[in-house]
């Protein structure tokens, strides 16, 4: 899977979201989510604890300036980052 952005080198702190690029977890965790899959098969299909995956995806919210799992997804979606 390849999502734009990711594993390259952020493009500096001159353009305003360079600090809230995604990293490949957490867009493999919101990608999941976006799939409709719960935070128990997440985990298991990503072999993480339940606990990263939350972790994965609450950083993934804050990084999008999102209000929650869903409109997170929409925002990463509209950025190209899934």
């Amino acid at each position: 899977m390849s999502i734009p952005g990711l594993g390259e080198a952020p493009p500096g702190p001159g353009t305003a979201t360079w600090w809230r690029r995604i990293t490949s977890r957490e867009a493999e965790a919101l990608q999941a989510a976006a799939q409709g899959s719960t935070t128990a098969e997440i985990a298991a299909s990503l072999c993480l604890t339940a606990g990263t995956v939350r972790n994965y995806l609450s950083r993934a919210i804050a990084k999008t300036g999102a209000r929650n799992r869903v409109d997170a997804i929409r925002r990463a979606e509209e950025s190209g980052w899934l």
